[in-house]
């Protein structure tokens, strides 16, 4: 079910990263290369694409925190995890945080948030606002994709933590037996085999030592982390930037 279930969401992940992409690079170059007069009467529909295409940023974090949550729950708690985890359980969470998501994406379409400039006919960013409550929107979005960094990144640690400290103490074990002179080295090759297929049955996993497999999914989700991050945390902390800009102008213009 594991190997299963890492397919489906670097699947889910790779699929939702190309829609988005393709959509947003879409879209740059229709604003380019079209008529501007036809961009400009069409501007409005241009900043709703916009926010649609946002919607699988935030989704990406959302598939990226599922797969870090399933795997430290899954060498944390491994008898849980058996237990109470399935296949579907993981596909509703992802399905359901990705609705959560598009909810709070979607918010300045219906009036909570900026996206649009009547005035002016040019897109916004949620950054920009200077409303209240489009401010109250920028930092209710700042908050989620900080949670959502924040959890991945503990998350990842965590499994890094656990499977680095099951490695070394597998080492030690290891490293602590001797081999007996006396005994045929057929002997040892068929105990070799033997402590081999032990090792990697479902038991032996069961109790913390880590597989191949999973050693190389914590590679490919550090990786796909600290893309994430890189990614993340400069418009979050854009959206602090911005805030204290305003505040540090209405001062001085005050004063």
């Amino acid at each position: 079910m594991h190997l299963r279930l890492i397919k489906r969401c670097q699947k889910c992940l790779l699929t939702n990263d190309l829609i988005g992409l393709t959509g947003m690079c879409a879209q740059m170059y229709l604003q380019s290369f079209l008529p501007k007069r036809l961009v400009d009467e069409n501007m409005h529909y241009f900043c709703i694409s916009r926010v649609i295409w946002r919607v699988f940023g935030i989704s990406s974090g959302c598939v990226a925190f599922v797969m870090a949550l399933e795997r430290y729950i899954a060498l944390t708690k491994p008898f849980f995890y058996h237990k109470h985890v399935s296949d579907k359980m993981i596909r509703r969470s992802i399905f359901l945080l990705w609705a959560i998501g598009a909810f709070f994406t979607f918010l300045p379409l219906f009036g909570f948030g900026i996206y649009f400039d009547e005035a002016k006919n040019v897109c916004l960013r949620y950054r920009d606002a200077t409303d209240p409550t489009d401010v109250a929107y920028a930092y209710l979005f700042f908050t989620v994709g900080i949670i959502l960094c924040t959890g991945i990144v503990i998350c990842n640690l965590s499994v890094r933590k656990v499977l680095y400290r099951s490695h070394h103490k597998m080492r030690r074990q290891f490293r602590s037996i001797q081999p007996t002179p006396m005994l045929d080295r057929s002997m040892i090759r068929s105990s070799s085999q033997k402590s081999a297929s032990f090792a990697d049955s479902s038991i032996f996993r069961m109790v913390g030592e880590p597989t191949t497999e999973e050693i190389r999914f914590a590679k490919l989700m550090t990786f796909l982390s600290i893309s994430f991050l890189a990614c993340w945390l400069p418009q979050m902390v854009s959206i602090l930037e911005r805030a204290c800009c305003r505040n540090e102008l209405g001062t001085s213009f005050s004063l």
